[in-house]
């Protein structure tokens, strides 16, 4: 009868490109609505000599990284945190209020991942079990919608593969035990949003810019990226890339939706020098007291493109995009309350 997703998860690895789920920190993913593990393939070369049309000799030159979006349904902040480079845990868990702080201001608590995941035998019991190692965030995006849970987007690469059969194992702290208690399922520390329930909606997404919201634009959608590069290369003693580095990033907002005013459209026709540029927070969560966003500093109007010239009786449609400007500091802050200290889930 074939194959079916029977779970996956991740963790972050002990050692850099040598991910081992029966030794690494196991974390759930979010609820995923599609991974696409980033499992890299051999690349082959073929020679033929001078003498031959048919092929001569055939061999293997190289692991080639393998690429994928992980996507899921926002529910935790673990996976986000794995993005960023420097991250610090403090506040009072358990009995009060709980604060994780992250940005790129050092390298000292910089994560690669490893992803494992099983398919199963629905006639026998020869199951696919895979870990994909040396998986690097190459790029984070918050998708927002009207009436949709908040998408959580993160673009991997993967640098190595083994073939390792183990269950998730984790604090029953931190999932919805959903394969069974001790064993694992999705993303279930952080229950706020929808009554309890985790789900983040678009209804509570918040986005300021300087503190304020976004007047010139009735918004539809929205999409914060952050591109994080990571550059790979293969040196002489290995098929696989085993030198990495981060490569430049870059930081956007994306609105779509209903042109309301003309200010933030007037900042596109200034030169970057007497554009504004504020700080942009958006909030999945903006209760007094249990904020959590994402901020990017100096963010300013970079470009829009007006979707459509409207028919009589109609309002006119226009996408904006904010960019990161000079010197600009991204960074996630969160305070959680009464909730396990999720310490053993993020490097610091």
């Amino acid at each position: 009868m074939g194959y079916k997703g029977e779970y996956a998860y991740w963790g972050r690895e002990g050692t850099f490109n040598a991910g081992n789920p029966a030794v690494d920190q196991n974390i759930p993913f979010n609820p995923l609505v599609g991974l696409g593990p980033p499992k890299p393939k051999y690349s082959e070369e073929t020679i033929y000599t001078f003498d031959s049309l048919d092929p001569t000799i055939i061999y293997s030159n190289e692991l080639t990284p393998g690429e994928a979006d992980i996507e899921t349904v926002f529910k935790d902040p673990f996976l986000m945190l794995a993005c960023f480079t420097h991250k610090v845990v403090g506040g009072t868990w358990v009995t009060g209020i709980g604060t994780i702080d992250a940005d790129f201001s050092d390298v000292d608590d910089k994560d690669t991942l490893f992803v494992h995941y099983k398919q199963k035998d629905l006639v026998s019991t020869n199951h696919l079990h895979r870990t994909v190692r040396g998986v690097l965030p190459t790029a984070y995006k918050w998708v927002i919608e009207p009436g949709k849970l908040l998408k959580e987007v993160v673009s991997t690469k993967g640098l190595s593969f083994a073939t390792v059969e183990s269950a998730m194992s984790c604090n029953n702290n931190f999932h919805d035990q959903r394969w069974g208690s001790g064993v694992g399922g999705w993303a279930n520390w952080d229950d706020t949003g929808l009554n309890g329930t985790g789900k983040r909606s678009a209804r509570n997404m918040v986005i300021h810019w300087n503190d304020v919201a976004i007047n010139g634009l009735k918004i539809k959608t929205a999409t914060l990226a952050l591109a994080i590069p990571h550059e790979s290369e293969q040196l002489i003693d290995d098929l696989g890339h085993t030198l990495e580095w981060e490569g430049k990033r870059e930081y956007s907002l994306e609105l779509a939706g209903k042109l309301h005013d003309l200010g933030e459209l007037e900042e596109v026709e200034k030169t970057y020098a007497d554009k504004t540029k504020n700080p942009l927070k958006v909030y999945y969560d903006a209760t007094v007291g249990k904020e959590k966003y994402i901020q990017i500093t100096n963010m300013y109007v970079a470009d829009y493109e007006v979707i459509s010239i409207p028919e009589a009786g109609q309002l006119a449609e226009v996408t904006f995009k904010m960019k990161g400007g000079e010197d600009c500091v991204p960074s996630f802050s969160g305070k959680y309350d009464t909730l396990p200290d999720p310490s053993a889930l993020i490097t610091t």
